[in-house]
């Protein structure tokens, strides 16, 4: 099997836990940036794209991609919510893009073509890469990375009561209650509305997940459901309270863009009722 990586506005690191979920799944890289070899149009069983649309080049290389490989995967949330790189979209102006290197408002590739394969995180672990790629391999349908799961469904915390609401957005993991739910100790962590599959190696650490998985299958799937929201339903329930209390004390405390951090330039995220995002982040 042939694969291929079309590398828009990133960092690289899809590219390089794919480089090393190629070399375990015996696969060979026709074209990838980090190895010297860019994609120029050949055609592929599999071609990836990874990062953020910024440009018309992007544009063009992505409306050509579609045609060009027998399947189609969007590698990371760069390109499946716009990630990182979308924030761009939220802090400058039209003009102020247009005056940059960018032409267009960034835009994750996922709104814009369809994909045969969406694989979100900040990056993909290797090991789901390799998965993926040999489920690929034998011809065989991957299994859809939405899953039911949260990464709080994964994570070995346990709850346990709380007193309020008022979340702190980080605290040093030293200072952290060995084995209880770091929500449940007054810290904003994102488990509970992030997609699963990473095995939730933050928060086991102490560190609270800031949502690189891209949303839960649930608030894609509820299109008026705000991740506030669905974070208000929980703490209410573990805190015994009432949502409405849970919600206004949470947005009071919580900057609306902290739950979006990752997706914040997705149709998804920007079509839910209410959003605040793109006013904060234009102060910002």
């Amino acid at each position: 099997m042939r694969i291929a990586v079309l590398s828009l506005a990133s960092c690289g690191g899809c590219q390089q836990a794919l480089l090393q979920a190629a070399g375990e799944a015996g696969v060979e890289i026709a074209a990838m940036p980090i190895l010297g070899r860019e994609w120029s149009g050949e055609s592929v069983d599999v071609l990836f794209v990874e990062g953020c649309v910024t440009s018309e080049h992007h544009l063009r290389l992505l409306e050509q991609a579609r045609g060009r490989c027998g399947k189609l995967v969007a590698l990371g949330t760069c390109a499946c919510f716009g990630g990182p790189s979308g924030l761009a979209r939220l802090g400058a102006s039209s003009e102020e893009l247009a005056r940059g290197s960018s032409s267009v408002e960034p835009r994750p590739p996922a709104d814009l073509v369809e994909f045969d394969v969406l694989v979100p995180r900040c990056p993909p672990p290797p090991s789901m890469l390799s998965q993926l790629l040999s489920t690929l391999s034998r011809g065989e349908r991957p299994r859809s990375v939405y899953a039911e799961s949260t990464v709080c469904s994964q994570c070995p915390r346990a709850f346990k009561g709380i007193k309020g609401f008022r979340l702190e957005l980080s605290r040093d993991p030293s200072d952290v209650e060995e084995g209880a739910c770091l929500l449940s100790q007054g810290v904003l962590c994102l488990g509970p509305l992030t997609l699963g599959g990473c095995g939730a190696p933050c928060p086991a650490a102490g560190v609270p997940c800031i949502g690189c998985g891209g949303l839960s299958a649930k608030l894609i799937a509820v299109r008026g459901l705000r991740p506030i929201d669905a974070l208000a339903s929980l703490l209410a329930a573990i805190g015994g309270s009432d949502r409405d209390s849970a919600l206004r004390e949470l947005e009071d405390s919580v900057p609306p863009h902290s739950t979006h951090l990752f997706t914040s330039c997705s149709r998804i995220a920007l079509s839910k009722p209410g959003s605040r995002i793109l006013p904060l982040l234009r102060r910002l």
